[in-house]
């Protein structure tokens, strides 16, 4: 009932339902409420009873209307053109388009902790990231994602650069997956909280990992408990 009325708000900026045993059903009228909300800035859906195909028609619907907002956006701009009775050539209109890049990515905060994410869904997810690149906070711990569902996440927390809270407690990251999640964190000056517990960094993990975190000068919060580290990974993070 919640989420049927939800769908009828169009000016929703954040959405918090936590550990609510929402189900797959629940969640195309949470994907309807999120399609009608294109300023949507946090969403919070941590530990409910998702399977796959709920997560991905959650996901689905922040990619439509992200794709819907730039579009129209496109059409705002050519139609200025027209009513100035301007002339425009091809090559600025292509500019133009190339700059609504900016345009229809407001999410800041996404959490889908416990949700048993799988490979597929962690290709939705690393769309949603690439168009949304100053996202502020990413919550994913506990869904023992696969080192390549990983590796596809990290990709898109690249060009994220307004990331400050990261969190990919209980995820299975081995020291293989931990390259990949250096090269995320490099230069992401803003990030001052990073979860890693409960993985299976090691210490090889671990000493590839410190030379990203030196260029995190604010991060004031790094979770790295029941990694299997030793004193020479220890000495290496100091």
């Amino acid at each position: 009932i919640i989420s049927k009325a939800l769908a009828d708000i169009d000016s929703l900026q954040v959405l918090s339902m936590e550990n609510n045993d929402i189900d797959d059903e629940a969640a195309d009228h949470i994907a309807a409420a999120l399609a009608n909300n294109a300023g949507i800035k946090q969403l919070w859906l941590g530990e409910n009873h998702f399977t796959t195909a709920g997560v991905s028609t959650i996901i689905e619907s922040l990619k439509a209307h992200t794709f819907l907002k730039q579009l129209f956006k496109q059409f705002a701009n050519l139609l200025f053109q027209v009513t100035q009775k301007s002339i425009t050539s091809a090559r600025d209109i292509s500019s133009q388009r190339t700059g609504t890049d900016s345009f229809g990515r407001a999410l800041e905060v996404i959490d889908l902790s416990k949700c048993k994410l799988s490979l597929r869904t962690a290709h939705d997810i690393s769309v949603v990231l690439s168009k949304n690149k100053n996202i502020k906070q990413v919550w994913l711990e506990g869904n023992s994602l696969s080192s390549k569902g990983i590796a596809i996440i990290c990709d898109s927390l690249v060009n994220c650069t307004e990331l400050s809270i990261l969190s990919l407690r209980d995820n299975n990251l081995s020291e293989h997956t931990a390259e990949c999640l250096s090269e995320a964190l490099v230069n992401k000056v803003k990030l001052h909280q990073l979860y890693l517990g409960n993985n299976h960094l090691g210490d090889i993990g671990t000493i590839t990992l410190s030379s990203s975190l030196s260029t995190t000068a604010r991060l004031h919060t790094l979770d790295l408990m029941d990694n299997q580290i030793s004193e020479v990974a220890a000495d290496q993070l100091s």
